[in-house]
């Protein structure tokens, strides 16, 4: 994961192939509240390295960064309920599901549902 070594607030990193160099996809934050010391975390990798931890090393990084230097108290994670993989990465590091955004966003032609998922420090400070 590469650092883009912002100071006053998150931003977003470049997940690389350190064997290539290749960017192979991201993680970052949006929608970053700083008065409510709140964010809305989203990652990508591309689908030939899947399952092989790497988003999960890079989510823990990002997260220890959040609530470890930056002093987040909250992040929230908006998934469509379709993608199990991303669900699952975000219950294994302990994100509760909040509920259902009907309608939230629109996609290829239809709108689509989202699932609201959140982490709080106090529960982050647990695992």
């Amino acid at each position: 994961m590469e650092n883009n070594q912002f100071v006053n607030g998150p931003g977003h990193w470049a997940i690389e192939d350190v064997r290539t160099g290749k960017c192979i996809g991201g993680v970052g934050f949006r929608n970053h509240q700083s008065w409510h010391k709140k964010a809305e975390i989203g990652f990508v990798i591309s689908k030939d390295y899947w399952r092989q931890g790497i988003t999960s090393l890079c989510v823990n990084a990002v997260l220890d960064f959040a609530f470890c230097q930056k002093d987040f108290n909250r992040i929230e994670a908006r998934v469509d309920p379709r993608h199990e993989a991303c669900i699952g990465l975000l219950k294994k590091f302990g994100f509760k599901k909040e509920g259902l955004l009907r309608d939230c966003e629109f996609e290829h032609g239809h709108f689509v549902d989202l699932e609201v998922y959140s982490l709080l420090k106090r529960e982050y400070s647990t695992l």
